[in-house]
């Protein structure tokens, strides 16, 4: 018998594939656990439809994404922090995640969280580069700066 699989089954094939298998294992366990249907030539149709509207958005999503990661690209993050007293490269506090997605969004720039990878936050001066993870993976890098902050201010 030839099913539709509904979903991915180990050592048979991926969701929208279409398998001949024994009727017995397609009745008993594929059809009733909604694994896959019975492959008929509307629901083949209709299947073939629905993988192209999927196969559509993916690769639209995919654009957004690649437009976003040449924005993320172009950007220079800079920040303003006060230094240690007696040593010159360190900060007071750091330059942290939810820092850099406030100044993403000042920018508007909209990234999910855990976009962001940053090992630790950021404690001295200078420049350095943090990857963002977007959707269908797809990477960018923003380029962030730390100065120290104007004393005159």
């Amino acid at each position: 018998m030839e099913v539709i699989l509904l979903e991915d089954v180990e050592k048979l094939g991926k969701i929208g594939d279409v398998v001949k298998v024994a009727d017995g294992y397609a009745r008993n366990y594929l059809i009733p656990k909604k694994l896959a249907v019975k492959a008929d030539p509307r629901r083949v149709k209709e299947f073939e439809h629905k993988k192209r509207m999927v196969q559509r958005k993916i690769e639209k999503k995919k654009k957004m994404m690649e437009s976003l990661a040449e924005k993320l690209s172009g950007v220079k993050l800079t920040f303003h922090r006060k230094i240690v007293e007696g040593e010159e490269s360190k900060i007071y506090g750091s330059v942290t995640i939810n820092d850099l997605l406030t100044a993403l969004q000042n920018e508007g720039i909209e990234v999910p969280k855990n976009s962001v990878e940053l090992e630790k936050p950021l404690k001295q001066l200078g420049v350095f580069t943090v990857h963002v993870k977007l959707d269908l993976g797809i990477k960018s890098e923003v380029q962030v700066e730390i100065m120290p902050e104007d004393e005159n201010k």
